[in-house]
């Protein structure tokens, strides 16, 4: 499964799709730190350019449920990591 979104239409989205082509494409795409899903590819119909991804998300729920197959660990990185992502900045990424 895919996820295709779109990401520039017309002259809006073009500072974002750099972003994603300098963090979400190549060897930087698989860093740990990163926290991106790879952009495998981009699709440009008229004027609007669409990544494509591959679909990785569950809800949170998901992960913790009632299985007991996580340690406590596995949850509390889980949990950082959502709030590692609401804390970056744009000027961050550039």
């Amino acid at each position: 499964m895919v996820v295709v979104r779109p990401v520039v239409i017309a002259n809006e989205g073009h500072e974002h799709l750099r972003i994603l082509r300098k963090f979400a494409q190549g060897p930087v795409s698989m860093l740990a730190e990163n926290h991106l899903a790879p952009m495998w590819t981009e699709v440009t119909v008229e004027d609007i350019i669409f990544s494509v991804t591959p679909r990785i998300a569950y809800e949170l729920g998901d992960c913790y449920g009632f299985h007991g197959q996580n340690s406590v660990g596995d949850i509390v990185d889980m949990i950082l990591q959502a709030i590692e992502v609401t804390s970056l900045q744009p000027s961050n990424l550039l």
